[in-house]
């Protein structure tokens, strides 16, 4: 028996999920007292990347998803991906952050994006900024926008207990080496368009999609994303301009798709070893 199969053997809880479902609530609590307009939420949780993917949602807010059994309530839905909660809490808080500056564009009535939710405007910046959020100084290459905020360390110290609550409860994630690549390789906006067809019209307060997409489409666009990968030579050779070669020091490095590197090992013909992320 394996070590994995013999954890899986002796582990009879069943509040795995719970347990993070009840984590991500404590530190939306967090936010609403410092926002007291910010809604209550369905908080959900699964994975943000399908293999083959070279985009990862690692979070989203849909005003009106979900609708109280008797009927009396719509409540939004809160989406963390559990790829996202393999980066660390203080990356967990700052995607709920930027999930709520969507919220508080609902709960005011201001349109923070367009181009079907992908573009965040200057309305988002300025909710994400009283937030706690950095946004950038000037408008993304990607046609997002101002979506890629970051955490302040004022906001860290604000949410610290809350941040620190993250660290001890959320005890499992999903550990895609992948999703881990394209955060650490990009400057990601915080969240990519999930695969599902949008049944709410309108760009407030949402990074979904504004149009129904066609009924046949599954799957997120490729974007044709590589990402750098090395292997563990100490030295390789390269062909110079004059047909001749030279040494280098240091690993071979090349670019590679998600779908490439989600279909096992590529190896170095040269060391054996697999093409990975350096560090």
């Amino acid at each position: 028996m394996t070590a994995t199969a013999a954890a899986m053997a002796t582990d009879t809880g069943t509040d795995h999920g719970s347990t993070i479902i009840r984590a991500l609530e404590g530190a939306w609590d967090a936010i609403r007292r410092h926002h007291p307009d910010l809604p209550g939420v369905v908080m959900v949780t699964g994975h943000g990347r399908t293999p083959g993917d070279d985009a990862v949602t690692w979070g989203h807010h849909w005003p009106g998803r979900w609708t109280a059994a008797d009927g009396s309530a719509v409540r939004p839905e809160l989406f963390a991906g559990g790829e996202l909660l393999a980066l660390g809490s203080r990356r967990i808080m700052q995607t709920l952050l930027h999930e709520a500056a969507h919220a508080l564009a609902t709960v005011r009535g201001i349109k923070d994006t367009s181009t079907g939710g992908r573009y965040h405007n200057r309305e988002f910046a300025k909710l994400a900024s009283a937030l706690g959020l950095q946004p950038p100084a000037r408008p993304d290459e990607q046609r997002r926008g101002f979506s890629n905020c970051s955490i302040t360390d004022e906001t860290i110290t604000r949410y610290a207990k809350a941040i620190s609550a993250l660290d001890s409860t959320v005890g499992h994630r999903i550990e895609d080496p992948v999703a881990r690549l394209i955060a650490s390789q990009a400057s990601l906006p915080e969240e990519t368009l999930p695969p599902v067809v949008e049944l709410r019209p309108g760009a407030i307060g949402t990074d979904l999609p504004a149009r129904p997409e066609p009924a046949r489409r599954t799957t997120v666009p490729r974007t044709g994303r590589r990402l750098a990968v090395v292997c563990r030579c100490a030295s390789h050779q390269v062909r110079d301009a004059h047909g001749g070669s030279r040494t280098v020091e240091g690993p071979r490095r090349i670019q590679a798709t998600p779908g490439l590197l989600d279909g096992g090992p590529v190896l170095c013909g040269v060391c054996n070893a697999a093409f990975e992320p350096e560090n």
